[in-house]
């Protein structure tokens, strides 16, 4: 009496998920049957018990199969070509996948961060080919969003813009079913046909173009932000001033005018463009936040022209003047006091008749003591400038 060999793919292929096993009987047949020698399918043998004729073979054959002689062999059915190809097929990843459906059919659009491959994939291509990424990306979002949140990307140069606008607008363009039965002329006149989409609009400007210095071979203004600025009118002011702020933080003279001149308010949030520029210790930058942009020209009759100055574009008021003080900034504390005629004392203190003499007369100096400058040591000298004068 053979034993039985099992074929663990089932049917024989080596990527087919078994179910049940099919038992093979490994007993030879007699010489008498006819039949040629090979195992024997179970399904067989079992008919043979069931016949009449093999009662008596029933019990002993029952017996027969112990455990011991049930053996789980690979059926010859399955090459060695075969069972190297299911090893190789076992051991694929998602990316060896056609990288084009990995970018498209991603739930999440900074999947392409989590891999070099796919990074390097979605960078090297055309700006059509992310156009269409970033579109699918966003499908869900209001027309409103889709760019605001596309631009936050640094792969969506303005190529890519274009090409998200281009085809949006081509969608938009498409007559569905029931527009194309429409009458194009009612009474003879021509019917506008009706969009189905409204055009895209960015709303904010991207943080990231502001948020870091421009490196050596840069330019100081990003091509993004003008193009923005010029095609979508974005809020300049957005994000609390983030702009701004930025900008006078790494010290980036040509924004920072760029900016001004385009509506944005260092007075947003408090002076807080200012106050950055007194605790970084620039001068240059708060002049030119504090400054008028430039005299306005108001022609009169004939070719003569009328110059009057502008006012500033801030007051600057006692708590700028009390936070030069603080850092230790004598140049700015100068600028404030002798050109804008600030003064050191507080709003409403009482303070000496000589330290106030001593201020308007812009007789005020700080005092270099143990590297630090010290207010108090600054009203005490022009205490004392004032009071040695009189």
């Amino acid at each position: 009496m053979g034993s039985l060999a099992v074929d663990p793919a089932g049917l024989g292929s080596p990527f087919h998920t078994p179910t049940t096993p099919r038992f093979y009987s490994t007993q030879t047949p007699a010489s008498g049957s006819g039949s040629g020698s090979g195992p024997v399918p179970a399904a067989v043998a079992a008919a043979d018990l069931h016949s009449p004729t093999a009662s008596t073979r029933k019990t002993s054959l029952s017996k027969s199969l112990s455990a011991k002689e049930l053996q789980f062999e690979p059926s010859s059915e399955i090459s060695e070509g075969d069972a190297e190809e299911a090893n190789e097929a076992s051991m694929a990843t998602f990316t060896d996948l056609p990288v084009e459906h990995i970018h498209t059919l991603a739930d999440n659009p900074f999947l392409p961060v989590a891999s070099r491959y796919l990074y390097n994939a979605l960078t090297g291509a055309s700006a059509t080919y992310v156009a269409r990424h970033m579109l699918y990306q966003y499908r869900h979002c209001s027309h409103k969003e889709i760019l605001t949140f596309a631009l936050r990307r640094p792969i969506v140069t303005i190529p890519v813009l274009e090409e998200m606008v281009r085809i949006w607008d081509e969608r938009r363009d498409f007559k569905r079913r029931a527009a194309r039965n429409r009458p194009t002329h009612v009474d003879g006149v021509p019917v506008t046909p009706r969009t189905t989409r409204p055009p895209l609009e960015v709303t904010d400007l991207p943080r990231r173009l502001f948020r870091h210095p421009p490196k050596p071979g840069q330019p100081s203004i990003d091509p993004m932000i003008p193009y923005l600025l010029n095609e979508y009118d974005p809020p300049i002011n957005g994000h609390k001033g983030y702009a701004l702020l930025k900008s006078v933080v790494n010290r980036n003279y040509d924004m920072v005018e760029f900016l001004l001149a385009r509506g944005a308010d260092p007075r947003y949030r408090g002076n807080k463009a200012v106050e950055a520029a007194i605790q970084i210790k620039d001068l240059r930058m708060v002049k030119l936040l504090v400054e008028p942009p430039a005299l306005a020209e108001t022609p009169k009759e004939g070719k003569s022209k009328k110059r009057r100055r502008l006012s500033d574009r801030i007051d600057i008021g006692q708590p700028l003047v009390a936070l030069a003080m603080k850092q230790g900034t004598e140049e700015i504390v100068k600028y404030f006091v002798d050109e804008k005629g600030e003064s050191l004392e507080p709003e409403g203190s009482e303070g000496s008749s000589a330290a106030q003499r001593g201020a308007s007369s812009s007789q005020v100096t700080l005092v270099h003591s143990d590297q630090c400058y010290s207010p108090l040591l600054a009203l005490c000298r022009a205490s004392f400038l004032c009071a040695s004068e009189s």
